[in-house]
């Protein structure tokens, strides 16, 4: 008689990720039949995480746990949202700003190339994340402006403050035969 046993060796199976310009910590990059594990979740600045597809299908997870049993390779691809940031336009006339706008002094504003408010004295919309937003100032009669500038919206809510200053003129004229300034 006999006795013959058998010898096993745990296979491990690899996991790849595609963080589509995110970035993680902690992921396990291999794997055997004998673990069970959820995927870490990954960051990106200015995004939201909308979850894992992949092996795990189409439909995004936001929490993917890998169950004890699993076998073969896997592959997961991070998606995200992008997130929005608030722009606020305030004008500053004179040193003073003025947070609703002052009648009579309007500006335009461009947002990722397109006109989205042509002479408004107040502006504050939320701006996808990386968008570019232009404003100019557009000219008053007696006042000095020459505000033109250009962002790209990063991870926090900005104000922008255009302004406007009144211009100085210097009067010469003559009274009794004397000049006066």
């Amino acid at each position: 008689n006999k006795e013959i046993y058998a010898t096993w060796q745990v296979i491990t199976y690899n996991i790849s990720y595609n963080l589509n310009g995110g970035s993680i910590s902690g992921q396990k990059t291999t794997y055997n039949v004998e673990e069970s594990f959820t995927l870490p979740t990954p960051t990106k600045t200015g995004h939201s995480f909308a979850g894992w597809t992949g092996s795990n299908g189409n439909t995004k997870q936001t929490s993917v746990t890998i169950p004890k049993g699993t076998i073969n390779n896997l592959s997961y691809t991070a998606n995200w949202n992008t997130n929005s940031y608030q722009v606020d336009v305030n004008p500053i006339i004179d040193g003073t700003t003025y947070n609703s706008g002052l009648s009579g002094y309007t500006f335009d504003v461009w947002v990722n190339g397109t006109l989205v408010a042509d002479d408004v004295t107040d502006w504050c919309q939320n701006v996808a994340y990386g968008s570019s937003v232009r404003v100019k100032t557009n000219g008053v009669t007696g006042r000095n402006t020459s505000y033109d500038k250009t962002i790209t919206v990063g991870a926090s809510n900005t104000t922008l403050a255009p302004s406007w200053t009144t211009n100085t003129y210097e009067a010469h004229f003559y009274l009794n035969g004397s000049h006066r300034l």
